[in-house]
């Protein structure tokens, strides 16, 4: 089944990361935009606030995909000091196409750490 089951929101903290300078702005965003594009998503749209907006099209594929892309930017080094709001959603149904779950990435995360 196609269709945007699987979409994710990434916002960063630009102010911090030109304030540190530790890392170069452009490579923060372009690692990860390539997080969810190399694992099938395509980046469709920024929203207002400045948070970049991915989608998958390959259905059921893309949650194993957005699993991984959000693995791999967890372990980063700068992506969970940088991140200000990352948020998964899910539309397992499928029936309405723009019915999405939400869940915070940041605040799982946090949790899960506690154990």
């Amino acid at each position: 089944m196609e269709g945007r089951m699987f979409k994710a929101s990434v916002l960063l903290d630009n102010d911090k990361i030109l304030k540190e300078g530790k890392y170069d702005i452009k490579t923060i965003y372009y690692n990860v935009e390539k997080a969810y594009t190399d694992r099938g998503f395509i980046r469709d749209y920024d929203l207002p606030d400045g948070s970049m907006m991915f989608y998958g099209v390959n259905g059921w594929k893309d949650g194993d995909g957005m699993m991984k892309a959000s693995y791999f930017l967890q372990v980063q080094n700068w992506f969970m000091r940088y991140v200000r709001e990352w948020t998964h959603y899910e539309n397992e149904q499928c029936k309405y196409r723009n019915t999405f779950g939400e869940v915070d990435m940041l605040k799982t995360i946090k949790w899960a750490a506690c154990f």
